[in-house]
């Protein structure tokens, strides 16, 4: 049995201790410029040798940017694209995809940005894919303009209690700001149905963006009880400076170590214990034990 963890001596568990994880979906993005529709057709052989020889299988296929991910990537460039470049991004660029067969795992190659998602139906090792987007990026380097312009983390946590207290067992409530929550506590005639607070900041030259909310719903397949779904969404960038070589690797583990020690601050100290033992009482869904496949489906419908 393990000791007791307190607020005091949480920071000092390693991400190597932990057994468990209630991650819903990462994506690791490179965005880039100077490169044209042509480079990525030249550059195709050299791309498909990395997951050729790969010993998972994969499924490529050739479509376009679809509108959500070209307002994702307008928003990482603040918004400097004119309606006509993002009606030219849908009907002209060209893009190429690589699903594992579980479609677990999308690598999207653009002339705009390269990126990996992960969906945690079955669980990635962080590591192994910061390697294969650096990989995938240094196919770049032969093109005479090709730059990095920013590298983006972004890590989606999910869990699902049956009421707000287990919720609350799970995650910090002071780091989500529900004082509907904390006056119901104190025997107000409170009925919360949805939280949502947002952060921002900076630390060692990148930029961090901190989502968290707490709605209330119903399980699809039962909906005759409410369940409670918290959800902490964090995004790090990276903003390269003119003619600078960035180190893609170093980058990724340095916005994920930061990572590391955000998600802390949101758990409680009987949850990361919980993590660290790999089994918990207070999730029912969303709590991975790690190396175990999950079975992929929508959590809730919010009320």
């Amino acid at each position: 049995m393990l000791e007791p963890i307190t607020a005091k001596n949480k920071i000092e568990v390693k991400p190597s201790e932990i057994g468990a994880n209630i991650y819903d979906w990462i994506e690791l993005i490179i965005d880039i410029n100077g490169v044209t529709d042509n480079d990525i057709i030249t550059l195709q052989n050299d791309i498909d040798s990395i997951f050729i020889n790969n010993k998972d299988m994969y499924v490529k296929e050739e479509t376009g940017l679809n509108e959500f991910e070209i307002n994702n990537y307008i928003k990482r460039n603040l918004g400097e694209i004119s309606p006509a470049a993002k009606k030219r991004m849908i009907e002209r660029d060209v893009v190429t995809r690589y699903s594992d067969i579980d479609n677990s795992r999308i690598v999207t190659i653009s002339r705009a940005y390269i990126s990996v998602k992960l969906f945690y139906v079955i669980n990635h090792k962080l590591k192994d894919n910061i390697v294969l987007i650096q990989r995938i990026s240094e196919c770049f380097n032969k093109i005479a303009f090709y730059d990095i312009l920013r590298v983006t983390l972004i890590k989606v946590n999910k869990v699902v209690c049956t009421s707000l207290y287990k919720l609350y067992q799970c995650l910090n409530r002071f780091m989500f700001g529900d004082v509907g929550y904390s006056l119901s506590r104190r025997g107000k005639k409170v009925d919360v149905a949805f939280t949502s607070v947002n952060s921002e900041f900076e630390c060692n030259f990148s930029n961090y963006v901190i989502n968290k909310s707490i709605k209330q719903g119903m399980l699809n397949e039962d909906k005759r009880k409410f369940v409670y779904e918290g959800i902490l969404g964090m995004q790090g960038s990276y903003e390269s400076n003119a003619f600078e070589d960035v180190e893609v690797n170093k980058k990724f583990v340095e916005l994920n170590d930061m990572f590391y020690l955000i998600f802390l601050e949101h758990i409680t100290s009987s949850f990361l214990l919980d993590m660290i033992n790999g089994e918990t009482t207070k999730v029912l869904r969303g709590f991975k034990k790690n190396g175990i496949k999950q079975q992929l489906g929508r959590d809730i419908e919010k009320t």
